[in-house]
């Protein structure tokens, strides 16, 4: 797997983080857009996976949400992880 690669399935993954945790407050896209100061249709392409939020942008959506950045990257319950292999060639 490249960086690339492996970059987009980390956004796409708090893309999922991003959803999953809204609902479990119980906000709509437009109340988290309100409260984190972030435009409305950003949060629907973040969410849909049409925008690689940076960062700073994703702490602050944590930070709204009160869980840790590190939250939007979990899984969740609903999912195992297995095993993770690396092969180191691709990145040579």
């Amino acid at each position: 797997m490249g960086q690339q690669q492996g970059k987009r399935s980390a956004v796409a993954e708090a893309a999922r983080g991003v959803a999953r945790w809204r609902n479990r407050r119980g906000l709509t896209v437009e109340q988290l857009a309100q409260r984190s100061g972030i435009p409305t249709i950003v949060l629907f392409a973040i969410e849909g996976g049409q925008h690689d939020p940076a960062i700073d942008l994703l702490d602050g959506l944590a930070s709204v949400l009160k869980v840790r950045l590190i939250d939007l990257f979990d899984a969740g319950e609903d999912q195992i992880m297995g095993p993770v292999s690396v092969d180191i060639a691709d990145d040579l």
